[in-house]
């Protein structure tokens, strides 16, 4: 430090010149005595940026964005379709590498981006565990099904259409099922 006080343009405090590198810890770096924010411009900073992402006209969320569970998605190596508009999918399927709905094409395949994104599930087969990330019921609407849900080690029985088979990232998602025999009952 100079020897000369220097005063933080937020809190208006000084910092009081001191040998050696004995700084506040309110306004100013220890190591190069630069100014840096103050806990009040912190705060300042903070609620502007909160104020400016509130005012910002928020694009509709996809159907295929918050339906499924992208993280397991990409965890699993699922295999996707992949789509600019929604109807003309494209004919190279593979794996999604990311997912970033702040971004218009928020769907990463390898160095690609994409609109839309669709995981390519396999059927249901009677008494085998099957994964479910997501979207809509696998399996028509009265057939029971043993399920398992997010944070929870049991399995429970219901029939099909008395289950919210998207995924909210609640303890209610479907994250895994058993198909039972056709005929079987509650």
């Amino acid at each position: 430090m100079n020897g000369k006080a220097k005063i933080c343009p937020d809190c208006k405090r000084y910092e009081a010149p001191t040998s050696g590198d004995a700084m506040s810890p309110f306004c100013w770096k220890k190591s190069t005595g630069d100014a840096t924010d103050c806990l009040q411009s912190q705060v300042r900073n903070l609620s502007a940026m909160v104020g400016e992402l509130m005012q910002k006209p928020q694009e509709p969320a996809t159907y295929t964005q918050i339906n499924y569970d992208w993280q397991r998605i990409i965890d699993d190596k699922m295999h996707c379709e992949f789509s600019d508009d929604g109807e003309v999918w494209s004919k190279e399927i593979s794996p999604l590498n990311g997912v970033d709905i702040h971004y218009e094409f928020p769907f990463r395949r390898i160095n690609i981006s994409w609109k839309y994104c669709r995981p390519i599930l396999p059927k249901p087969i009677v008494g085998q565990i099957a994964k479910h990330y997501g979207g809509e019921c696998p399996v028509t609407d009265d057939r029971v099904v043993l399920v398992r849900l997010r944070g929870r080690d049991k399995w429970f029985m219901y029939i099909a259409d008395q289950l919210n088979w998207t995924h909210e990232n609640t303890t209610g998602d479907v994250i895994e099922f058993i198909l039972l025999p056709d005929g079987v009952r509650i």
